[in-house]
């Protein structure tokens, strides 16, 4: 076959695309080969990670502190607190490792070539592999060190909590300050009424004189006292302890609610201890800290004993104050506020407010 130029295409065309394809075809690329096996030699020094990376590196710096994982081994065991403590223990409880990951650890083991180490996680995960209930003896061990703290200070804000309740409860001063109160609202509104609310007190800073915005009621509350029952003036004296107010009663509850599911937790741990199969002797961790459960379970009870009258306490409080509906923190809330301002207001009520203003039997006390 002839071109247009006279040329024989068809050889010239075979010649030609014989050599293009010689030199400039792209050369395919066969099948991947495999990679060479390392030798052991190489391999000695790589590191497995069998977990994910976030979790290998937490666990690579919470087991740092931890130079043999046999000795943590024996000491869950032994329920070894001295050895294991509160911060190990705090450790410890933030990789516990799952039945997947003893699973997955032990498969690789039986596979493992010679010369690979595991890595932090992997190791401690083989190491206590076969310790029972290895949570639970964590969460008995965190008790262990904590309870003592933990009970003291709910019983210390339970007393704290009784003294506010009983100084208020107590208090003569507060008492007559309350009707002195109750008489000027009464005037200012016109009108009687048969008894006195925390409330109320608080709307005094909302009572202005219609002359000078800058006088409300507690203001002249102050000056009545003072002209004329001098005796009550300083009645915040008797309330010291509202100075600080003491732990809420619904921390207090919250506290006692939580060391008692810790409680519950470690006497069912022991407990399901009793069916361990501890052929070698070397599980004393019953033993050693069952006796501990029983104390603290003996305790706890005392606590919500005490607990209890602390909240008869906080009833009785919120109904000689009127308020038998308004929680007790919310009601020592208030009458702290109330007391704040009341200082607040002997600071400035000589400044306001005239003697004169008091009426001619200012001077009668």
């Amino acid at each position: 076959m002839e071109g247009a130029d006279g040329v024989n295409t068809t050889l010239l065309g075979d010649s030609v695309s014989l050599g293009m394809k010689e030199l400039f075809s792209k050369e395919k690329k066969g099948p991947k080969r495999p990679p060479t096996p390392q030798s052991p030699q190489k391999r000695k020094n790589s590191v497995t990670t069998l977990v994910d990376g976030k979790r290998a590196l937490k666990g690579g710096i919470l087991l740092a502190a931890f130079k043999d994982f046999a000795a943590v081994r024996k000491a869950l065991l032994g329920g070894d607190y001295f050895y294991l403590s509160l911060q190990n223990v705090d450790a410890l409880l933030e990789i516990v490792p799952s039945t997947k990951d003893l699973a997955m650890v032990a498969a690789h083991m039986d596979r493992m070539p010679q010369g690979e180490r595991l890595a932090e996680c992997e190791r401690y995960f083989h190491t206590v592999r076969d310790v029972p209930h290895l949570e639970t003896r964590l969460r008995v061990l965190r008790l262990k060190h904590t309870f003592a703290l933990s009970s003291t200070a709910i019983r210390e804000g339970i007393a704290e909590h009784n003294a506010v309740c009983d100084a208020v409860k107590g208090s003569d001063a507060l008492r007559r300050v309350l009707e002195v109160a109750l008489e000027l609202a009464n005037t200012y509104h016109g009108q009687r009424s048969s008894g006195t609310h925390l409330s109320s007190l608080l709307e005094f800073l909302k009572m202005k004189a219609s002359g000078d915005s800058r006088i409300t009621l507690l203001h002249y509350l102050c000056s009545v006292l003072r002209m004329r029952k001098p005796e009550l003036y300083d009645f915040p004296t008797q309330l010291k302890a509202l100075a600080r107010l003491p732990l809420t009663h619904d921390a207090i509850a919250l506290s006692l609610r939580e060391l008692q599911a810790q409680v519950n937790v470690a006497a069912s741990a022991v407990t399901a201890m009793e069916d361990v199969d501890d052929t070698e002797g070397e599980d004393t961790f019953r033993a050693m800290l069952e006796g501990f459960c029983v104390q603290c379970a003996d305790e706890a009870g005392r606590l919500a004993m005490e607990y209890a009258h602390m909240e008869e306490t906080s009833l009785a409080t919120t109904a000689y104050m009127g308020e038998p509906n308004l929680p007790v923190d919310q009601l020592l809330e208030r009458l702290s506020s109330f007391i704040s301002r009341y200082r607040q207001a002997q600071k400035e009520h000589t400044q306001l407010i005239k003697r004169e203003m008091l009426g001619p039997e200012a001077d009668d006390s």
